[in-house]
């Protein structure tokens, strides 16, 4: 007979099965759940990571079935986060009309060189706040076209956009009480997507696609993909994304006088021809900025579709499912 343990146990102490792989995860954090590979918890809700929805493994097909999950509607969180993403569109876009107040009338020497990178140095810092609790989106079209990648659900992309919509206005009224009525500068700050006489509009959409193409792929490509994503890591994505925003309104805005430049997020040229007054030079095509930029998010998402960023992974797990049989 084998005498007790010393700890009272008649067989010995049992054995110790930690809460969580420590190998995977060193956090101290007790009570983690192991991820599931199903669109939604328990509760019929999408599972989010931020802004995205989370599937295991990462690079997975789309799923129609966690897109068009209404029952988000009813969800809390999705409204918490829509309201993050309604007060930080408020602040972004209220300095983005603030920024070419103060560089323009100043006499800087390259006032699209300045307005552009300094955009873009907001946007990695913004990007850095919001990511954890909301995605950090801050732009209908980073939204929709998440949407048509199948990585945000149709509930929360449409909140999202009426939350950046609805801030860029917003936005905009608090630029038009605090600047003066004398002088150019709420014309300055509300001049934010123009197309001018220079450029018509089926070139002002051409541009306006391609460009919101290029900015999508890089976004993707650094870290709106899942798989893509933890690649670069939350620490170096926002600044690529950041510099590679500043650089393309930089060169789109330095093309032709008059033309304000690809705007690669139109609620903020609605904030602002919402409370424009009075009469200048430069034609504003609203719809052009719009029109453009949506028909870009749904190219992006045919080729998202069609040719995934993990579509080499794949090809290489056909070839050893084939040698191995």
């Amino acid at each position: 007979m084998q005498p007790p343990s010393p700890l009272g146990y008649p067989q010995g102490p049992p054995p110790f099965n930690p809460p969580y792989d420590y190998q995977r995860d060193s956090s101290p954090i007790r009570n983690r759940k192991p991820a599931q590979s199903q669109a939604v918890n328990e509760h019929g809700h999408s599972k989010f990571s931020g802004g995205l929805l989370h599937y295991e493994p990462e690079r997975t097909p789309l799923r129609i079935k966690g897109v068009l999950n209404f029952s988000d509607f009813t969800n809390p969180l999705v409204y918490k986060a829509t309201f993050i993403e309604f007060v930080a569109s408020i602040t972004l876009f209220f300095i983005a009309y603030m920024t070419p107040v103060a560089i323009v009338p100043a006499g800087w020497a390259r006032p699209g060189f300045s307005i552009g990178y300094f955009g873009g140095l907001v946007v990695v810092l913004y990007i850095y706040a919001f990511a954890a609790g909301t995605g950090g989106h801050l732009n209908p079209m980073i939204t929709l076209s998440t949407m048509v990648a199948g990585l945000t659900s149709f509930p929360r992309g449409i909140l999202y956009m009426i939350a950046h919509v609805s801030g860029a206005i917003a936005a905009g009224g608090f630029a038009k009480i605090i600047l003066p009525k004398e002088g150019p500068f709420r014309a300055i700050a509300f001049t934010q997507c123009a197309v001018g006489d220079m450029v018509s509009n089926g070139e002002a959409f051409l541009f306006e696609v391609l460009f919101m193409l290029g900015l999508l792929f890089v976004a993707f490509g650094v870290a709106l993909d899942p798989g893509q994503g933890k690649v670069y890591g939350p620490v170096f994505a926002p600044i690529f994304i950041g510099v590679f925003l500043g650089t393309l309104s930089f060169i789109s805005g330095s093309i032709f006088p008059g033309y304000t430049g690809a705007a690669m997020n139109p609620a903020r040229c609605t904030g602002a021809a919402v409370w424009f007054e009075g009469n200048y030079n430069e034609r504003v095509e609203l719809w052009v900025f719009w029109l453009g930029d949506i028909t870009a998010c749904f190219i992006f998402g045919l080729i998202y579709w069609a040719v995934p960023p993990s579509f080499q992974q794949k090809k290489k797990e056909v070839e050893v499912d084939e040698s191995s049989d």
